[in-house]
């Protein structure tokens, strides 16, 4: 259908890649993903074209060059925020605590202890639960905070997991 309609592709490729994705057919995913990363190259939309890219290589288990890929984002969006060249700063702010998060669980997955540890603690800080620490770029932790809302699970919530890892790490 989509290549009898090529119109429809800015409407099904980033759908259909994300659900191929999620079963798994990493394979069958790419050239969807492919499609969408080339339309949403804009500069406005940059950042977001990095992590969706970053989540291409995380799907494909190249967990050192995801890792790589989301401290340099991390490090672009900092100076961005803190130069506020960004007009969308609500969303780079989600953007932001997302992919501090997509460290730590990279930092982990490659047991890279001390990383981890760090992560975890600069996302605390970040998200006003460390308050003997600030952070002083001026993100909001409203940004942090909603991601615990989203992550919630019954009793579980991403603080706890956060302290269960800062505990097994020390």
């Amino acid at each position: 259908l989509i290549d009898s309609h090529p119109e429809l592709r800015s409407a099904y490729d980033g759908a259909i890649g994300q659900t191929l994705l999620n079963r798994g057919e990493v394979v069958e995913s790419k050239p969807f993903i492919i499609n969408t990363l080339k339309r949403t190259q804009a500069e406005s939309l940059m950042a977001y074209n990095k992590y969706a890219a970053t989540s291409l290589l995380i799907s494909e288990a190249q967990y050192k060059e995801a890792l790589e890929q989301s401290e340099a984002l991390q490090q672009t969006m900092l100076k961005d925020l803190s130069q506020g060249a960004n007009s969308e700063r609500a969303f780079s702010e989600v953007l932001f605590a997302f992919n501090l998060l997509r460290i730590a669980m990279l930092h982990q997955q490659l047991e890279n202890k001390n990383e981890e540890l760090r992560s975890w603690q600069e996302w605390k800080a970040y998200a006003g639960l460390d308050k003997a620490s600030k952070q002083s770029t001026g993100i909001s932790p409203l940004a942090f905070r909603a991601i615990i809302q989203q992550l919630a699970t019954g009793k579980i919530a991403l603080p706890d997991y956060i302290a269960y890892r800062e505990k097994v790490l020390q």
